[in-house]
């Protein structure tokens, strides 16, 4: 956890955020100190100091059988939901349970921070608040014209089958207790307002790596295989323009990695164009994205977090210039705690931090919900909104 001294220089003009991270299978969570200069998406970005903590084991399993099993009988809830299995009843849990968890994460969440603030302790007073994202709990929307096949407009008993009919998200972070236990304000639950839009809530870290890791005059793809194995496409932009562009790519395993790579890179001079499969913006259980080439994309650098696949690749890259976690000055682990606090700054700076072409939502949306911390956080938190200007202003607010 190297300190990176250049943040303590300068203070004025910067703005200090916390994030923290729990990981898709709840069993880890990273925090991190990110500071900004610039407002939105024309905002740089640093990262600093950042710190794993262990989940227990305990809270890991509730989260599984949350995520598995069949929610009881009074949740409403049916089998084949999404994260669901026919498990039976004796996989039932009871719905208070999804509290109960809450609470448990919000004891490993502050422990995070805790520890990151004594690293960072200088800068620590001038933070302004802490985005936070997890795995949550999911339902997702049924495809558009099963939502609409009046068929499925009604149950058996006559009420509406709500589970196909609403997007939701439930988050598991306990944010009143989080900011009781340390003080800060909290933003959190950034799917929901996505995917009230009807989107997936997700992929809503390409945004934030865009914001981190984008060049002025490079194209970049980054590959990386947190959470999951996936490349996403960096427009060369410092302004908002360059966010439209941005693309991102699920691949199955750390081998189609290999191989998709493979097929993209055909051993033309560096920034020639290269094809690039378009993600689907598929519904849950269809097949994984096709490697067919049907986009075009320019490539001048590659970002690879994943150093131990790089032997593999070493002759098909010898046109491209690749970085590392070295050259970058920025660790792979920190990632999706940096993510959740560059959404933290685009929740208060007004900015949307989703994009419809990859979601699926039907409109850009600011997203996360704030939770206050102490009084001396909240009013250092209101100095800083008077300041703000929406980047989306509607036309009401223009006459």
């Amino acid at each position: 956890m190297q300190r990176l001294l250049k943040l303590r220089g300068d203070q004025e003009r910067r703005r200090f955020f916390a994030g923290v991270a729990v990981d898709d299978l709840c069993e880890t969570t990273t925090a991190a100190i990110v500071a900004s200069t610039g407002r939105g998406w024309e905002a740089r970005f640093e990262v600093a100091s950042h710190v794993v903590e262990a989940v227990p084991r305990e809270t890991t399993a509730l989260y599984r059988r949350l995520a598995d099993g069949l929610l009881s009988p009074r949740c409403g809830r049916r089998a084949g939901s999404e994260g669901m299995t026919d498990a039976g009843p004796e996989a039932s849990v009871h719905p208070a349970d999804a509290v109960l968890l809450a609470a448990q994460l919000a004891e490993v969440q502050a422990t995070a921070i805790e520890r990151l603030a004594e690293i960072e302790y200088d800068v620590w007073p001038q933070v302004l608040l802490a985005g936070v994202t997890d795995p949550g709990l999911r339902n997702q929307h049924a495809p558009h014209d099963a939502r609409h096949d009046p068929k499925n407009s009604r149950r058996d008993d006559g009420t509406s089958p709500a589970s196909s009919e609403y997007g939701c998200y439930l988050s598991l972070c306990d944010a009143a207790r989080l900011a009781e236990m340390t003080s800060l304000n909290i933003v959190d639950a950034f799917p929901a307002r996505d995917m009230v839009q009807e989107g997936h809530g997700r992929p809503l870290d390409a945004i934030p790596l865009w914001l981190l890791l984008r060049h002025a005059q490079a194209f970049r793809l980054l590959i990386t295989l947190r959470p999951s194995p996936r490349a996403i496409y960096l427009p060369a932009s410092r302004d908002e323009t360059g966010a439209m562009q941005i693309e991102s790519y699920e691949l199955e395993s750390q081998q189609e990695i290999v191989d998709w790579l493979r097929a993209c890179i055909s051993g033309s001079p560096s920034a020639a164009s290269r094809p690039l499969p378009l993600e689907e913006n598929r519904g849950e259980g269809a097949s994984a994205v096709s490697l067919c080439g049907r986009a075009t994309m320019a490539v001048d650098e590659l970002l690879f977090l994943a150093p131990h696949l790089l032997p593999d690749l070493q002759a098909e890259l010898v046109q491209l210039r690749v970085l590392d976690e070295t050259s970058l000055g920025i660790s792979s682990a920190s990632l999706p705690a940096a993510c959740a606090a560059i959404l933290a700054m685009l929740h208060i700076d007004q900015a949307p931090a989703n994009l419809p072409h990859l979601t699926g939502a039907a409109a850009p949306r600011v997203l996360g919900r704030l939770t206050p911390g102490n009084a001396r956080a909240w009013n250092r938190l209101l100095r800083e909104l008077a300041f703000v200007r929406p980047l989306i202003t509607p036309l009401r607010a223009a006459l």
